[in-house]
């Protein structure tokens, strides 16, 4: 199988240009030599960091889906082994992967891009035909 990656819904380019107004105008405090460096121009430097290392930590795909397993790339790690999987359990806005070897899975949909959800899909109903047909 190929790898598969399934991004977020997110708004990458917003956040990148709120972090670079965020450190533009922390920077620009620091340049003017009439202020001293204050606690809201250090507070804004640092938010125009964190914004703009979120845009991309957000570029990163949600899942990757290869060699046989789901792996979630955001904080907290997880990973499922697709072909010890049991059943998928559909619920209206996820899905839950069970196995009697592994803890379960679960996948919130509503956080997805609709390419990536259709892909989600269709690898899924992929799994679950094989699962109906043993």
């Amino acid at each position: 199988m190929n790898k598969v990656e399934i991004h977020k819904k997110t708004f990458p380019k917003l956040n990148l240009a709120i972090g670079i107004i965020w450190f533009l105008s922390g920077f620009s405090s620091l340049l003017d030599e009439d202020k001293s460096m204050s606690f809201f121009n250090g507070l804004s430097l640092v938010l125009g960091i964190l914004y703009i290392f979120l845009s991309f930590y957000e570029r990163k795909p949600f899942y990757i889906i290869e060699n046989k397993k789901i792996k979630k790339n955001h904080f907290p790690l997880k990973e499922f082994d697709l072909s010890s999987l049991s059943k998928i359990i559909r619920f209206a806005s996820s899905y839950e992967l069970v196995s009697e070897h592994q803890k379960s899975f679960k996948i919130n949909t509503e956080i997805f891009d609709k390419a990536s959800l259709q892909k989600l899909t269709s690898i899924l109903e992929e799994y679950e035909s094989k699962i109906n047909k043993q």
